[in-house]
């Protein structure tokens, strides 16, 4: 039933799926206030220093772009492929064949859940002839979970189910590609996890994307994906290592949680304060760096 309902909102023009954003924002605020005491904890520890009215216009203006980006994500599904380039324009494309040294060897990129990222996965398809293979947590519903991998593997990429991922990767890791994650979530309690400053916040951060650039010696790169206008995005990516062994255990999980941190401080509106991100602490993982 909810693929099914997806697919048909996924055909409506955005326009009026903007207009069902601008009264679905209204309802989760004042209505069905959804996850409020979430959203507020997480602005007033990550941005202490600001007064109780930024936060709360920070609040409203997250609820606005988060129903915006809910239904871009759906329209995902149905947008012709054109679509994405139009919308999202990507500033150095030539970085990535840069760090691919000119597609002959496998890229990382990091992402995070600001602006919006699955449009972002079909902005910069066109721009590299690898194939772009994004790392998914699967949903709960399995009729949601088959709606977000039809439209994930639109472009020609091949996403891989995070508990699939280690053995995808050593199967093919002799093969050139750039392996996609968004590495912003909280760590399930059996995950390894490596703790580092995090918007005022000693905060748990996957090993995966330092495991995997190690594994397959690629460069790594962080995707910013900025919110130009409504529908309108701007992609840059930004170095953060060319050579991964390197760099000690966690260092790059680090430079990840300063760049992140960045981006969100230029643009917090954009950013998925609904995430319950700082969920667990320390005493919650069963093995610690």
């Amino acid at each position: 039933m909810i693929y099914w309902l997806y697919r048909a909102l996924a055909r409506l023009p955005l326009p009026l799926l903007y207009a069902l954003s601008g009264v679905l924002a209204g309802l989760l605020y004042h209505v069905v206030r959804y996850r409020r005491h979430v959203v507020r904890e997480n602005i007033a520890n990550s941005f202490p220093e600001h007064n109780l009215a930024w936060r709360k216009s920070l609040e409203k203006r997250f609820y606005r772009t988060f129903c915006d980006s809910s239904v871009e994500i759906i329209a995902t599904h149905a947008l012709p492929l054109s679509a994405f380039t139009e919308r999202v324009q990507v500033a150095n494309p030539e970085l990535l064949r840069e760090l691919s040294d000119n597609n002959q060897r496998s890229v990382t990129l990091v992402l995070i859940h600001q602006g919006n990222w699955e449009w972002a996965l079909h902005a910069v398809q066109p721009t590299t002839d690898l194939r772009l293979d994004p790392v998914y947590k699967p949903l709960h519903s399995l009729g949601a979970d088959r709606f977000a991998l039809e439209s994930r593997s639109r472009s020609g990429g091949r996403p891989i189910a995070m508990r699939q991922a280690a053995r995808d990767i050593l199967k093919y890791r002799r093969t050139p590609r750039i392996i996609v994650l968004v590495a912003d979530q909280a760590p399930g309690r059996r995950a390894r996890a490596h703790w580092t400053p995090f918007l005022n916040q000693q905060t748990p951060f996957f090993t995966g994307p330092e495991d995997i650039a190690k594994i397959l010696d690629s460069p790594v790169a962080f995707v910013h994906c900025r919110r130009q206008r409504r529908g309108h995005y701007l992609i840059e990516f930004e170095t953060l290592t060319r050579d991964p062994a390197s760099l000690d255990a966690g260092e790059l999980l680090d430079r990840y949680a300063q760049v992140a941190e960045r981006a969100i401080s230029e643009e917090p509106e954009s950013y998925l304060w609904s995430n319950r991100r700082w969920k667990r602490r320390a005493a919650d993982y069963s093995a610690q760096d």
